[in-house]
């Protein structure tokens, strides 16, 4: 057994929590039970949304204040993008159709808040 391996356990969640990944799941740790200097500020690199991680086994945990205890953080569901039924606004390519404030006859693919041409 290698020095590494001897010393694995020995850390400040497996001293205070018999599983600290369960009680992080179920949502038992308060927020006042991690000192600061293990937390660190950052972004998720899938959603962007800030979280705060803290490193545990070598592994990167992005965690989330909720109310009074700290819980996984979890990305949203990924949105899918609709286009309004409205034939006036989108074309069939979900592309915003000229009109509006830009002049008549205008590509399709303007935007429709694009100043006028001539103006």
């Amino acid at each position: 057994m290698g020095i590494l391996e001897k010393h694995s356990k020995d850390n400040f969640f497996d001293a205070r929590w018999d599983n600290f990944e369960r009680t992080l799941d179920e949502g038992n740790i308060p927020l006042t039970a991690i000192p600061g200097y293990f937390l660190i500020r950052t972004r998720c690199e899938d959603c962007d949304e800030e979280c705060t991680a803290i490193k545990y086994h070598g592994r990167r945990i992005l965690i989330i204040p909720n109310l009074n205890v700290w819980i996984n953080h979890q990305c949203p569901p990924p949105v899918e993008e609709v286009y309004p039924d409205d034939p006036n606004v989108r074309d069939a390519h979900g592309n915003l159709r000229g009109g509006g404030w830009t002049d008549v006859g205008d590509d399709q693919d303007r935007r429709q808040f694009d100043d006028p041409k001539y103006s």
